[in-house]
């Protein structure tokens, strides 16, 4: 496991990294798969170094929980198929 000082500098980069580019950045780069990635991948070190909440980490302000239980209910209703049956 990586230690917190590891976890934490490198949070601190993708969020200066990220900060840079949504400042001074353009529209093809805000779309960047790897801006994109970066930013995720920072939010959820800032839930594991306890600087966001867990509901609010699950909110639509970072991964949107109740988003993805909406798209089950639709897979569901299309497929038949039930996340209570998915292993």
């Amino acid at each position: 496991m990586r230690n917190e000082q590891e976890i934490r500098a490198l949070k601190e980069e993708l969020a200066r990294l990220n900060g840079f580019i949504g400042e001074h950045g353009s529209a093809k780069q805000f779309g960047n798969r790897d801006y994109l990635f970066s930013r995720i991948i920072c939010h959820a070190l800032s839930w594991f170094l306890g600087e966001i909440s867990t509901d609010q980490f699950r909110s639509d302000t970072h991964i949107n929980i109740e988003r993805l239980y909406e798209q089950i209910r639709a897979i569901e209703t299309t497929t038949g198929k039930k996340l209570t049956d998915y292993e």
